[in-house]
C-alpha cells in the first residue's frame, strides 16, 4: 500500500513540473481508445491499464452530463461547465486535457469512448481521429453474448453499482434482490441494436487509417494471461504484470436470475440469437 502511494505522488509530482514548465514534458506516447459499449469489460480493461507504470487512463470524459475522469491525478471535476463547454470543441479538449504534455514516464495515454457518445448524444465525433489523430490505436470491445449484457445491465440498474471492489457487500446487496423476468420484445429489440451498432462501427473503423484490436469480454475473462502481453506489446508498452482490485459482479447463471428463462429459450430458438440462451 507505502509503494501505490509513493507511486501516485510521484505522478503527479511529475505532472506538475510538466504543467508549471520545470520540465520540458513529451507527447511522443502512444495515444489509444478504448471503445465499447456498457457492460462489455471496459472499467475492466481500463483499471488494467492503469495498473502499468507508464500508462495514463482517463475514463467515460465524452459522458453526455459529465466528465468521468476516472483519475485522480490527472482528472479534473466532473461537472466544471467551463471544461464541459470547451469539451464541444472535441480537438481543442483532447488537446487540452487528454493528448497533452505528459512527463517523459508516460509512454502511453487512453481514454473510454462508449457508442453512445458517438452514435446517441454525438459529444464525440469519431471522424476528429481519423483526420487529426491518425496514430491513434482502437480497442474496439464488445461483448458476444448480448443476453448477459442485458442481465448485468439491468442488475447494475437495481444496485445503482458500476464496478465492484468489495465483495462482501456486493454479495448482499445481490442477495437482497429476487429473480426477474425479461419481455421477448424488449431483448429482441436490444439484440438487434445493439447488433447493428456493432457492424456500422466495426466498418467505420475498418475503413479508416487508424489500428485497430478487436476483443471480446469472454477473451478478456478466459484468456487474460494470455490476452493482456499482446495488448501491451501491441501499445509499445513494456512487459508488466496488470492487476485490479475490480472484483466480476455476476457469478450466477441466467436461469438463477430469469423466471422466464425457459420462455425466452423457445422463442428465440432458430434466430441469430439462439445461442445466447445455452445454459
Amino acid at each position: 500500500m507505502l509503494k501505490y502511494y509513493f507511486e501516485k505522488g510521484q505522478r503527479a509530482l511529475l505532472d506538475f513540473m510538466v504543467k508549471s514548465g520545470l520540465s520540458k514534458g513529451n507527447t511522443s506516447y502512444q495515444k489509444f481508445i478504448i471503445f465499447s459499449e456498457y457492460r462489455s469489460g471496459s472499467n475492466l480493461i481500463m483499471n488494467l491499464l492503469k495498473s502499468h507504470p507508464n500508462v495514463v487512463c482517463y475514463s467515460e470524459v465524452f459522458f453526455v452530463k459529465k466528465m468521468f475522469w476516472g483519475n485522480r491525478i490527472y482528472g479534473h471535476s466532473e461537472t466544471d461547465p467551463a471544461i464541459i463547454t470547451e469539451r464541444k470543441d472535441n480537438e481543442h479538449f483532447l488537446k487540452k486535457y487528454i493528448f497533452r504534455k505528459y512527463s517523459k514516464s508516460v509512454h502511453a495515454v487512453c481514454f473510454k469512448l462508449m457508442t453512445g457518445d458517438v452514435l446517441d448524444y454525438k459529444t464525440f465525433d469519431l471522424d476528429l481521429c481519423f483526420n487529426k489523430f491518425q496514430d491513434t490505436k482502437f480497442i474496439f470491445l464488445t461483448r458476444k453474448n448480448l443476453l448477459h449484457r442485458k442481465v448485468s445491465h439491468h442488475l447494475g440498474g437495481l444496485t445503482k453499482t458500476r464496478v465492484v471492489r468489495d465483495e462482501n457487500k456486493w454479495k448482499e446487496k445481490l442477495n437482497k434482490l429476487q429473480k426477474f423476468s425479461l419481455g421477448y420484445e424488449d431483448c429482441l429489440n436490444e439484440f438487434e441494436t445493439v447488433t447493428a451498432r456493432h457492424n456500422l462501427l466495426r466498418t467505420k473503423l475498418r475503413e479508416s487509417s487508424v489500428e485497430v484490436m478487436e476483443l471480446t469480454y469472454e477473451q478478456l475473462i478466459k484468456e487474460k494471461e494470455l490476452l493482456l502481453p499482446k495488448i501491451l506489446k501491441w501499445l509499445g508498452l513494456s512487459d508488466f504484470h496488470l492487476s485490479t482490485n475490480q472484483k466480476k459482479q455476476n457469478r450466477k447463471t441466467m436461469r438463477d436470475w430469469l423466471e422466464n428463462y425457459n420462455e425466452l429459450k423457445e422463442k428465440f430458438k432458430g434466430s441469430p440469437w439462439e445461442h445466447y440462451f445455452d445454459e
